[in-house]
């Protein structure tokens, strides 16, 4: 007979054995999500009410803000292009003073007391205008600081050469020579180098004149939200309109009028500025320049005594180009004035290539009326007056249009407050109501 096991005792659980749990699956079903809280009205009155005030408060900040660059860009500018127009003077008084230190060597002996007053006149322009020049230098003060070297190295050699001219010395000329390559070789490039660092800022200036585009934006943006904040506060109120924020739409407009539409004119004055009136008083200024040089170069077709076909080309190729300025801009009076020294100057070269060197010296040193001193001297007048005209109309336009940028930031600002404190005071009675 098989015995059977008995069965083993049960387990009994030790103090120090963990507790057992039974693991109970849960049979998955879907999930009850929470309901979004809608923005009670109160909320919705108070976030009218901040976003109306901060919107426009933004019209205050970035209107006053950037209407005020804006016009310090103006100021900006208009320094940048008397400071490009100084540069372009500083060359033609120097080239003024070679042209006269030129023609007066042609005399031989004593020079002639007009023509030493001209050089004198045109060292000490250019003398004054580099130190004008230096006070603002920053990029170019090194450049500035080295054409300060060069014109009195330049006046020493012209000294040199008046000197030993005076006493019939041939290295009087090779001394004139020298100097005046200094000027129009190594003096004329450190100003063209000083004349594009100006020229460049210039140009920067004149590119943050246009600040009104950010203006407008603002101002629009605005006036949208204040219409969609009446929209809505309408709706839940059942009144078609709230006076805070009506009278702050209309300081809006009063705002897009006087303030927006001012930087915006203002800044196309500036462009208009720029276009019709710097550039042009630029390329008169560089057409005076250019027949500065052609004025020693016409002397030293004549010194050089038979071998001075070089300057002569020379001198074809900057009253050429002087002549395409003028007549580019319109200005067929100056135009004119030019080609009767041209005139002259034909008759002079006539002269000279006909063998009557003597006569043809004659010629271009007369103080006659009628002559070429006299012909170039009427057109050097008249070029100067136009670039000092052009010059003062940029002046003045641009302190004008800046005038007008700080009025219209103010305007900005003073809508801008004012209408965010319509606003809050607007809104006011309907926070309380749904308090």
């Amino acid at each position: 007979m098989t015995a059977t096991a008995p069965a083993p005792p049960p387990t009994q659980a030790r103090p120090w054995d963990p507790p057992t749990q039974s693991t109970q699956v849960t049979p998955a079903g879907p999930q009850t999500v929470a309901p979004r809280r809608e923005a009670t009205s109160a909320q919705w009155v108070m976030r009218i009410s901040l976003v109306s005030v901060v919107v426009t408060l933004l019209v205050a900040l970035l209107g006053f803000a950037a209407a005020q660059n804006q016009a310090a860009g103006m100021d900006r500018a208009s320094a940048g292009a008397d400071r490009v127009l100084s540069v372009m003077a500083v060359r033609s008084a120097l080239l003024e003073a070679d042209g006269a230190a030129t023609n007066a060597f042609l005399v031989g002996g004593l020079e002639p007391q007009d023509r030493r007053e001209v050089y004198d006149a045109a060292v000490a322009e250019a003398a004054a205008l580099l130190t004008e020049l230096a006070r603002g230098a920053e990029a170019d003060a090194d450049l500035i600081a080295g054409l300060n070297v060069d014109l009195a190295t330049y006046t020493s050699l012209v000294e040199a050469a008046r000197v030993n001219n005076r006493q019939g010395f041939p290295v009087g000329a090779a001394y004139l020579d020298q100097a005046s390559t200094l000027v129009r070789t190594d003096m004329l490039t450190e100003l063209d180098e000083v004349l594009v660092i100006a020229a460049d800022d210039a140009a920067a200036d004149f590119s943050t004149t246009n600040r009104a585009i950010v203006v407008v934006v603002v101002l629009v943006v605005a006036f949208v939200v204040l219409l969609a904040c009446q929209i809505r506060l309408a709706a839940m109120t059942h009144r078609r309109l709230n006076p805070g924020l009506a009278i702050a739409t209309v300081l809006m407009i009063v705002a897009f009028v006087g303030g927006g539409l001012t930087a915006a004119s203002a800044a196309t004055s500036a462009a208009s500025t720029r276009t019709d009136v710097y550039r042009p008083t630029l390329a008169i200024a560089q057409a005076g320049v250019l027949a500065a040089e052609a004025r020693t170069l016409e002397s030293f077709t004549l010194i050089k005594r038979g071998s001075g076909q070089a300057y002569e080309e020379q001198f074809t190729e900057r009253t050429t180009e002087a002549m395409t300025l003028l007549q580019a801009q319109g200005r067929d009076d100056l135009a004119d004035l030019l080609q009767t020294w041209l005139d002259e100057h034909a008759e002079i070269r006539a002269l000279d290539d006909g063998g009557d060197w003597d006569d043809a010296v004659d010629l271009a040193t007369t103080d006659a009326e009628d002559g070429p001193s006299a012909a170039y001297a009427a057109f050097l007048e008249a070029n100067d007056a136009a670039v000092a005209q052009g010059a003062s109309e940029v002046a003045d336009a641009l302190h004008s249009d800046a005038s007008a940028a700080r009025l219209a930031s103010w305007v900005l600002a003073v809508t801008g407050v004012a209408a965010a404190f319509a606003c809050w005071r607007g809104t006011a009675a309907r926070r309380e109501e749904y308090r």
